[in-house]
């Protein structure tokens, strides 16, 4: 198992600064995530996780007055959330019956006339409301990171589909960082099974042997030592990001992929399609105040109407990091940010995160900035289904794994990439 960074986690990881651990951004976990969940089992990590009922919406300059959303998929709170989330009772209503409408709806990613968004197809509605179609524009934006007239509605519509048998929680979160709590429990079980694992070491080129097998060149650090030099391996597993997938796309490969396949399982797309996909960044802060912000509540918080569209989490409720309020907040439409500096970016940031929780510079001890430019997620956008690879190539010793990779749940998550990973293993 060759891993690029430090340690094994990819975007589920985190990196380690001053002795504190910094993830990619907050998670959230739901029980439909179900191959996730199989694999916390496995650990035993089951107590980890803690569940979370609600989420909350704030407009600027009303902290700590806020609304809420308490399990949305579960009947028992319709009228609740009808009265106390971030819309009227009527917006709520038709936003709930649009689900119901969408998911009985027939689309198909390879007919040419469901290449639709899920704006256009809701604007197709009698019914909608600009109100409820925030609603859409709002789940879409904090769990995809895509906006509602960019997102493909047949991904929508998949995705819709897993929360009804799970109505409550609405979510988990982890008790300690995703590091510390699970990816290192991970990495060791792993070893314990026998898997050599070789960190700091990137897939340089990919070899294909005549007779089916695969050889691997790889790279160290800066010594740039081959791993597995001249072995050849009966196949190979590419568990890649989306970008390193492209890079590793070289001559020969390229070829090989682009042939048909034909073995009972359909015609996968050529490899090099993965070209024609998207992906953007999210950027994280983690804020360590100097006080306990009073009114903060432990559920995430959306900002609404934020102008890069900015939600938040107190970790210091969830984590053993003090008493001192200690927030990581994502920010999802940074494309105006582009070219900026640095600095310049977490002044952007840090003065809308401010405004709206009521604080100031002063109260602010400490952030830690991430623009994941060199992590950015899939975007699910119209007409991408045609371009994901199959999780099978046109070489029978070469599978790829990952959350851009098709597979069932559809959309870009953990449980996207862990289904795909299971579905490459069933192919090797």
């Amino acid at each position: 198992l060759l891993e690029t960074a430090a340690e094994l986690g990819g975007k589920l990881g985190g990196t380690v600064v001053d002795g504190r651990v910094h993830e990619h951004g907050y998670h959230f976990f739901t029980d439909y995530c179900v191959n996730l969940m199989d694999v916390v089992a496995k650990l035993g990590l089951e107590d980890l996780f803690e569940p979370r009922e609600a989420i909350k919406f704030l407009w600027r300059g009303q902290f700590p007055a806020m609304r809420e959303l308490r399990n949305p998929t579960s009947d028992r709170y319709f009228w609740h959330n009808a009265y106390h989330g971030p819309v009227a009772w009527e917006h709520w209503v038709l936003y709930v019956y649009s689900i119901l409408d969408l998911l009985l709806a027939e689309f198909q990613e390879a007919d040419f006339l469901d290449l639709v968004t899920v704006n256009g197809y809701l604007a197709s509605k009698p019914y909608m409301t600009v109100d409820a179609a925030l609603l859409h524009q709002q789940s879409l934006l904090k769990t995809l990171s895509l906006a509602s007239y960019r997102a493909a509605i047949c991904s929508y519509q998949r995705w819709m589909r897993y929360p009804l048998p799970y109505p409550e929680p609405m979510m988990r979160v982890m008790r300690r960082n995703s590091l510390d709590g699970f990816i290192r429990p991970f990495a060791a079980r792993l070893r314990e099974l026998g898997v050599r694992i070789s960190c700091e070491t990137s897939a340089q080129r990919v070899v294909l042997k005549e007779r089916g097998g695969v050889v691997i060149t790889a790279g160290a650090g800066e010594r740039r030592a081959e791993v597995g030099a001249g072995v050849e391996f009966d196949g190979l597993v590419i568990a890649v990001p989306l970008e390193q997938l492209s890079a590793l796309l070289d001559d020969a490969l390229f070829a090989a992929t682009s042939r048909v396949r034909r073995n009972g399982l359909g015609e996968p797309p050529p490899l090099a399609n993965v070209r024609e996909l998207r992906s953007a960044a999210m950027t994280s802060l983690d804020i360590q105040f100097r006080h306990r912000i009073p009114g903060m509540p432990k559920e995430h918080i959306t900002f609404l109407q934020s102008e890069f569209d900015i939600s938040c989490i107190d970790l210091s409720q969830l984590w053993d990091v003090g008493e001192e309020t200690y927030i990581n907040a994502v920010a999802t439409d940074v494309r105006t940010q582009s070219g900026l500096s640095q600095e310049y970016r977490v002044k952007l940031l840090m003065d809308e995160i401010l405004a709206y929780l009521g604080q100031r510079p002063e109260d602010v001890a400490s952030v830690h900035y991430r623009s994941n430019e060199e992590a950015p997620l899939f975007l699910n956008e119209v007409g991408s289904w045609h371009d994901r690879p199959e999780v099978y190539t046109a070489i029978p010793s070469v599978v790829v794994a990952g959350d851009y990779v098709r597979n069932a749940f559809g959309i870009a998550s953990v449980e996207g990439a862990m289904m795909s990973a299971r579905q490459a293993a069933l192919c090797m």
